[in-house]
């Protein structure tokens, strides 16, 4: 708490019941935000996550959603009365279960608003709570495929699984904003809610450009749409280490690109004279642009872009960015320890409290009214 009351979501506690990503993902941002998230994990081996990784970095992929987060490892199905208990005293609870399994289970809303009228309920599913695919079992590539999102990510004559999961974090982000929404509106009603978000709604709306130009327009769109629309390039230096350019709209910064490669004579070419015509003529200018590049190193193009003040950037590799110290909010010399204590929301005036950990399966079982957990050391 700072010294003017700013407290986040200090208060607020979470039952999360969710695995994997888009789940996880939405209470680590909560978490984040000042909120109490008690992670439920499914005896013997809690989150599949949690067995992710390499032997040198077992926990990687788990500490990436649930730093900061409280374990209670318990089959809460045999648990009910102390579960009904937990959930009379929560704010929130948080699940990504297909819509069947969640009403099979008994999380509804409407089934838990008997047990606590506050409680808001968000679950995550793959293709709504309704309709034809409502019971399939969806992933990150289903998403991202089913969405249209993928189509913009790859080659559909040589298809393939590129980059991040990006249908799981946008699921959690969004399902964290519904949740926040439904805070804000308990306070004036004094009752909970239903949040349901789906991983193919939430990716769509990632390219609710393309899809606006598709419909309206006609245009069609691929994986060069958007960086030809906004003047996006990646490039090379001498030295092989690729960057970024982003032009987007402002004149300023095409001429700053040009004065920094010393090419101002390009402003006036038939091909370049206006954005319309670089966009026609992406690659044609892009080819011009690379050949300059190619004649010193990355840094010094760096330099003298940023002097220009022309948007760009290296191409960072995720290891460099994660340990980036002008990145970072924390600096340590433990690369867990930075990755688990680094912020992404900073609410200005909101002391920091003490570096979140993540936590080991079960390791608050007896702060929650259970019995210690015991686990083999695979599991741990």
């Amino acid at each position: 708490m700072s010294e003017d009351g700013v407290t986040g979501l200090a208060g607020i506690r979470v039952i999360e019941m969710a695995s994997y990503i888009s789940g996880p993902m939405a209470g680590s941002l909560l978490g984040e935000l000042g909120a109490e998230i008690i992670k439920i994990e499914h005896p013997p081996t809690g989150d599949p996550f949690r067995g992710w990784g390499s032997a040198e970095s077992p926990r990687a992929s788990f500490v990436a959603y649930n730093t900061g987060k409280s374990s209670v490892c318990v089959d809460w199905t045999k648990e009910r009365a102390w579960f009904d208990e937990l959930v009379k005293s929560a704010d929130v609870l948080l699940s990504n279960f297909r819509p069947g399994t969640q009403e099979k289970l008994g999380l509804t809303y409407e089934k838990l608003k008997a047990v606590n009228p506050r409680l808001i309920v968000c679950n995550i599913t793959g293709f709504g709570r309704e309709g034809e695919y409502a019971e399939r079992p969806c992933y990150d590539a289903v998403a991202q495929a089913m969405s249209g999102l993928m189509s913009q990510l790859t080659d559909l004559e040589n298809p393939q699984c590129v980059g991040p999961p990006l249908s799981d974090t946008v699921a959690g982000l969004f399902s964290a904003v519904g949740i926040l929404s439904a805070l804000v509106e308990r306070q004036q009603t004094g009752v909970g809610r239903a949040v349901d978000v789906s991983m193919v709604g939430s990716s769509l709306s990632l390219i609710r450009g393309s899809v606006g130009a598709e419909l309206v327009d006609g245009a069609k769109s691929g994986r060069l749409t958007r960086a030809m629309s906004s003047q996006s390039y990646a490039f090379v230096g001498s030295d092989k280490e690729p960057f970024v350019v982003h032009l987007s709209t402002p004149q300023k910064f095409w001429l700053g690109l040009l004065e920094a490669v010393g090419r101002s004579e390009l402003a006036q070419d038939e091909r370049f004279k206006d954005k319309r015509s670089r966009v026609a003529n992406y690659e044609a200018l892009k080819a011009e642009l690379q050949k300059e590049f190619m004649k010193a190193p990355r840094d010094t193009w760096l330099t003298r872009l940023n002097e220009l003040d022309v948007p760009c950037g290296p191409v960072f590799t995720s290891s460099q960015a994660a340990t980036n110290p002008i990145l970072l909010s924390s600096i340590s010399p433990d690369p867990m320890e930075q990755f688990e204590a680094s912020k992404r929301i900073w609410l200005e005036g909101l002391k920091a409290g003490e570096k979140p950990r993540t936590p080991s399966l079960g390791q608050d079982n007896q702060k929650f009214g259970l019995d210690s957990l015991e686990v083999s050391s695979d599991n741990a």
